[in-house]
């Protein structure tokens, strides 16, 4: 089997475990115990920590583009910036919803993912 599916299997796998784990281990347990209101998570305002859990899963989604990236590359296709714009514009949307339109870097991410469809 070509090494390039089997990474990008493994690179799907470990998102997954990622964003699950995450929320399982972490961020359930920050809500379940009301962990808000522990002086250690009152350095940062709650919307702060919502933007953290954001970023969490921002990760994961990067991790997808680049496993999809991976199976692209093992089925000997050409579709890179396609697949990129895709992961960006993904997580542009995303970062809005997630952020409530609180940070700016959706504009960023959407901006690159929309170049990613221009023609050269």
């Amino acid at each position: 089997m070509n090494a390039m599916l089997i990474a990008g299997g493994l690179a799907a796998l470990t998102v997954a475990a990622h964003s699950v784990l995450g929320e399982r281990l972490i961020f359930s347990r920050l809500r379940n115990a009301q962990g808000w209101t522990d002086a250690a998570l009152n350095l940062l305002p709650v919307r702060r920590w919502w933007a953290l859990r954001g970023s969490w899963h921002l990760l994961s989604i990067f991790g997808l583009g680049f496993a999809a990236l991976l199976f692209d590359l093992g089925a000997g296709q050409s579709h890179a910036q396609v697949i990129i714009g895709i992961t960006f514009l993904a997580s542009a949307v995303y970062w809005a919803v997630a952020t409530r339109l609180g940070h700016p870097a959706w504009v960023a991410l959407g901006a690159i993912g929309t170049l990613m469809f221009v023609p050269s």
